[in-house]
């Protein structure tokens, strides 16, 4: 494709589902969907690759979807990952500008951005976002771009993500069983932030939270810049969990009754209403009240959602 009638496709990989998207990107900066496609996750558990025979068959299930809607043939895809092993953390660099004139260049802002990475990370590890949050030149900040300005010391802040290397590799390795290539890997919260985010909030200052099947994924906008990020390793899987344990009942019957019938307002729900519970094995079926179903999903609630709030006080400290 020519460069302004580029085709892009995203890939989101989730511990229950894969979604794909394909696209057209038109030279004035719009974006035309042109397909999607679906599937069921299997090898897959939190985010990271448990089977990779399964993982793979599900992203190969849900690209030909996606191929068969728009007939493109998708070579490379952009991931969208999650997994309690993926860590960030914030971090300080600055360099002297030198010449005559003390011009910044954009030689002088990429060596400070390098000088903030230089935080030793273990060998298991590995970087894939470096985002730069401000700029300080001679102490005055503010800066989102300081290549022009003169001064004579350049300082910045980044917020730097980085995951465990072999659990990325593996997710890579199924996307690559899959028959396609792997051009990027996004942190999920960061790409949802793009979907849903606008200017005046990522300024003001926003938290994204996304509770997925396997994980909950949070990033905190401040500045128009990225300063907070974190996955936890708790999802709406969990909420089937303790459904399944609570009312003893198979996983698949406990994630139908959530949907069909669940809700953490328990105060909306009739006093005497009820509903016909299976049994595991060969239990026999019984009546449950719908109000203590949904205490179990509302309990849960609230420890994820105290789970979230310990993160955003750690997000402003």
């Amino acid at each position: 494709m020519s460069k302004n009638n580029r085709i892009i496709c995203g890939l989101d990989v989730g511990t229950t589902k894969i979604c794909m998207m394909i696209a057209r990107a038109h030279s004035d900066g719009g974006l035309e969907v042109l397909s999607t496609g679906y599937a069921n996750s299997s090898g897959l558990k939190k985010g990271v690759v448990v089977d990779l025979e399964e993982a793979a068959g599900s992203i190969k299930k849900a690209s030909q979807e996606a191929e068969s809607k728009s007939g493109i043939s998708v070579d490379w895809v952009t991931i969208g990952a999650a997994g309690d092993h993926f860590q960030s953390f914030n971090s300080h660099g600055a360099v002297t500008i030198e010449g005559n004139h003390q011009e910044v260049t954009a030689v002088e802002m990429e060596q400070a951005i390098r000088a903030a990475q230089s935080i030793p990370i273990p060998p298991d590890r590995e970087v894939i976002h470096v985002l730069p949050q401000e700029f300080f030149l001679d102490d005055h900040g503010g800066i989102t771009n300081p290549v022009g300005l003169f001064g004579s010391r350049l300082d910045v802040n980044i917020h730097v993500v980085t995951c465990q290397s072999t659990q990325n590799q593996n997710l890579i390795n199924a996307v690559n069983r899959a028959q396609m290539r792997v051009k990027r890997v996004i942190l999920n919260q960061l790409a949802s932030a793009e979907a849903v985010l606008t200017k005046d909030e990522r300024e003001l200052g926003t938290a994204v939270i996304d509770i997925g099947g396997g994980t909950t994924d949070i990033a905190v906008f401040l500045k128009n810049a990225v300063q907070f990020t974190k996955v936890l390793p708790v999802g709406g899987t969990h909420f089937t969990r303790d459904l399944a344990i609570g009312l003893q009942t198979p996983m698949e019957e406990a994630e139908r009754i959530k949907k069909e019938s669940g809700t953490v307002l328990t105060e909306r729900t009739v006093e005497n209403e009820a509903l016909v519970i299976p049994g595991i094995g060969t239990r026999a079926a019984r009546s449950v009240s719908r109000r203590a179903i949904c205490e179990i999903l509302r309990d849960r609630a609230v420890e994820v959602l105290e789970l979230i709030k310990d993160q955003l006080w750690k997000a402003v400290e």
